[in-house]
């Protein structure tokens, strides 16, 4: 009995340091420096769920808060951005199609031009 107990602890750690793992290298790992020009910006409603989206000719991304990278003024990154202009920003995630992932805008560097 106590070795079934020790192994169930045992895989218990080891399945939520793989899931930390995964959400940790999703979070950091994906981490990349992007030039975006900004052709449209739109807040999308869906139910309770409520995403600031950012639209480039090339990619849309997202602006949502992040835990690890202790972003939570999506709010305020959202309303500095302005069309038509150019933005150094940091990124991170994987544009999945399938399940409408988008990769989320964590910071702005550099504002290169605005017209």
């Amino acid at each position: 009995m106590q070795s079934l107990i020790k192994f169930q602890f045992i895989m218990f750690t080891l399945f939520f340091i793989t899931i930390g793992s995964i959400g940790y290298w999703y979070q950091i790992g994906t981490l990349e420096k992007v030039r975006i020009t900004i052709d449209d910006k739109q807040r999308v409603t869906t139910g309770l769920k409520s995403v600031y989206m950012i639209f480039t000719a090339t990619e849309s991304f997202e602006d949502t808060d992040s835990f690890y990278h202790t972003k939570y003024d999506s709010t305020d990154l959202f309303n500095h951005l302005k069309v038509g202009c150019t933005y150094e920003v940091n990124v991170y995630g994987i544009r999945m199609p399938f399940f409408s992932t988008f990769r989320n805008v964590v910071e702005v560097l550099k504002e290169d031009t605005c017209p």
